[in-house]
């Protein structure tokens, strides 16, 4: 199972107007935290990995891609995996795409909000730049070098810094 800590803001755009707490107290490899933000006049989604801090963000996203998010989760999880040259065969132990169920709470984690303010002031910078914003693809939401640059942004959440995908590339054992 997969569990999605959502901020309240994205809570209404995607029609939860209630959101439950979160009972674990422990963090798991299949846990998760997403926002909403307006960047550039545009709906934007930020999914982030409570463990690795490993991001995925979503410029310009539809109303019927915020409804169902589960599938737009996975969707563009895993167009992330591909586009950082991961085998989603490796993935199957951090999210199984086909039988893993999403479930939504409230936000739980102070420091991965931390960390995802920190990830939206360097989007809002990124996508000042058109490069990072082009998509390549037609009606996609993905912007794949704006992702793989926020990936590689050092994090200091200790005495020791980390890269959210090397952490990721620990977690799922690709070398």
């Amino acid at each position: 199972m997969i569990t999605l800590g959502c901020t309240k803001t994205l809570g209404d755009q995607i029609g939860i107007k209630k959101l439950q707490p979160y009972e674990n107290q422990f963090p798991s490899i299949k846990s998760w935290h997403a926002g909403f933000k307006y960047i550039n006049r545009r709906k934007c989604i930020l999914f982030t990995n409570d463990m690795t801090l490993y991001s995925v963000f979503l410029y310009g996203v539809k109303k019927k891609e915020r409804y169902d998010i589960k599938n737009t989760f996975m969707k563009y999880l895993s167009e992330s995996f591909i586009n950082e040259g991961i085998e989603l065969s490796k993935c199957i132990n951090f999210v199984d795409f086909e039988n893993d169920k999403l479930e939504i709470f409230k936000t739980h984690d102070r420091s991965v909000l931390g960390s995802m303010n920190d990830y939206w002031r360097l989007i809002t910078y990124y996508c000042e730049m058109e490069k990072y914003i082009k998509t390549g693809a037609e009606n996609t939401i993905f912007p794949c070098e704006l992702n793989k640059e926020i990936n590689r942004t050092p994090m200091q959440c200790s005495k020791n810094g980390f890269y959210p995908i090397k952490k990721l590339h620990e977690q799922i054992g690709v070398k």
